[in-house]
């Protein structure tokens, strides 16, 4: 590895190294670390990093999927890669640090630990561990010192750091990681209700971010979509029976009425509900 491959920008590069903050960037991570009391801007906004945002004085109106989040001097919030964050307001006088790993560093080092590329964020503050501090300052140093061979150990300190929080992470919550087929179970437990992202999120402590990242990944679409096709599969074997009336079948599937259940079981089919009976019912004679 080439010494110049750290002269790199920042991430994110819209913060800029202007007295108030300072910036630390590496290969795979950055540190942004605020130069005593600074602000923070009016506005929510996503990106492809992971960021974890460290308290160093008390830090009020932060907000995650549109959740106000307060959190004291060695609290930590971990923010998913897409994962809408800021504040509603101009927060001034506070103190923080910022981490930010690039997405498929991250990734690359959650795969390696637990198997999973998905990191899942649920709204609660960590308390931070003392290493992780000590990984910060020692990283901070070394970039400051720049001595040879520093951004080896840059390289080191982030992998070092990135699994350092990944710990924290699960260890706070035991099912940090969450895994598709709990979310299809509970689908299929509650077919009947209509699709509500907030709900699942809220059920299973994930973010939205990434419950919608891993069924593209694991299924290729999007939760809502897999859930019309747990409904539309129901659906098919109920039209087998005879005596069961479209509408009920349609309110037993979780469709609000029966012009909703033929667009949709169309769309997916090519068939009317009603067309699908007729000619499964025809091929039983």
């Amino acid at each position: 590895m080439k010494e110049n491959s750290m002269a790199k920008a920042p991430l994110p590069n819209f913060i800029t190294d202007d007295g108030q903050m300072k910036i630390y960037p590496s290969n795979k991570m950055t540190i942004f670390k605020s130069e005593g009391p600074t602000h923070v801007l009016k506005g929510v906004h996503s990106h492809t990093n992971y960021e974890f945002v460290i308290a160093r004085s008390a830090i009020e109106g932060f907000i995650l999927d549109g959740k106000r989040i307060d959190f004291l001097p060695n609290q930590m919030v971990a923010i998913d890669s897409e994962q809408k964050h800021g504040t509603n307001f101009l927060i001034t006088g506070i103190e923080f640090i910022n981490i930010q790993f690039e997405r498929e560093f991250f990734q690359e080092v959650m795969y390696a630990i637990y198997k999973s590329k998905t990191m899942v964020i649920n709204h609660d503050v960590i308390t931070l561990d003392e290493t992780v501090i000590e990984l910060i300052q020692q990283y901070i140093s070394e970039y400051e010192s720049k001595q040879p061979g520093y951004f080896l150990i840059l390289e080191q300190l982030s992998v070092t750091i990135a699994i350092r929080l990944l710990r924290m992470l699960m260890n706070d919550k035991p099912a940090m990681l969450g895994d598709v087929d709990d979310i299809i179970d509970y689908m299929k437990k509650n077919i009947e209700s209509v699709f509500s992202l907030d709900t699942i999120s809220f059920q299973h402590k994930m973010s939205k971010s990434s419950i919608i990242r891993k069924f593209k990944e694991t299924a290729g679409m999007t939760p809502y979509d897999y859930f019309l096709e747990l409904k539309i599969g129901k659906s098919l074997g109920l039209l087998n029976e005879p005596n069961k009336k479209i509408i009920e079948i349609a309110m037993e599937c979780g469709f609000k009425n029966h012009s909703h259940f033929s667009k949709v079981f169309k769309k997916a089919t090519g068939l009317t509900p009603k067309d699908y009976r007729k000619k499964i019912l025809f091929m039983n004679k």
